[in-house]
């Protein structure tokens, strides 16, 4: 009898496929579903109101492929001047009147700030450019250093450097026209650094 039993399971356990089973998926798709809706109401308590989007994927199926100001207009009257969509686990905030834009732009400072990019921020190391730099003192510093350069007024006194490399680069383009590359980099770093090299 208990041979019997033995044998059995182990031809059961032959039998049975390797691969990832219908009741495995089922399970592992109600518990990612589970998670979703422990998170999502955890954090959507300090979210304006905004459309109820799918488990997983959010609102990614009620975005607008085109003419986006008509759905988000369309929202506005439905949830209100400030809604919100959750796409794929991101939430995004959509503002519907001039009014509260003007006040969100007074105080920017302290309701905005920059996405944070995993792969081109923080794996490679461009946190600290000024295009990913978070609001702060620093990147304050930074855009302040950055305008003294590049802002209207430098820009204007800088045009008869630019000009001058200019005239320099298009010389040397006519000169050896194969070495477009170079003369390219070099005009770029003779204009930054200032430097008058032939």
């Amino acid at each position: 009898m208990t041979r019997t039993i033995v044998d059995t399971l182990h031809l059961f356990h032959l039998t049975m496929p390797t691969t990832t089973t219908t009741m495995e998926i089922a399970v592992a798709a109600v518990g990612l579903f589970v998670l979703q809706q422990y998170l999502r109401s955890r954090g959507s308590a300090h979210l304006p109101p905004g459309p109820k989007g799918l488990p997983l994927i959010g609102n990614v199926a009620d975005m607008p492929s085109s003419k986006e100001w008509m759905t988000f207009a369309e929202w506005g009257h439905k949830w209100g001047e400030i809604c919100a969509v959750t796409i794929m686990g991101r939430s995004m905030i959509i503002v519907n009147s001039a009014a509260v834009m003007d006040e969100l732009d007074k105080q920017g400072a302290v309701y905005s700030d920059r996405p944070v990019l995993e792969m081109g921020g923080e794996l490679v190391g461009y946190t600290n450019t000024l295009v990913l730099l978070r609001y702060g003192p620093r990147f304050r510093t930074f855009r302040k250093h950055f305008s003294s350069i590049i802002g209207p007024v430098p820009l204007e006194d800088r045009k008869r450097t630019v000009a001058f490399h200019s005239h320099r680069f298009l010389k040397r383009v006519l000169a050896s026209p194969d070495s477009l590359l170079a003369h390219l980099r070099k005009y770029e770093g003779s204009y930054f650094i200032g430097a008058e090299s032939s």
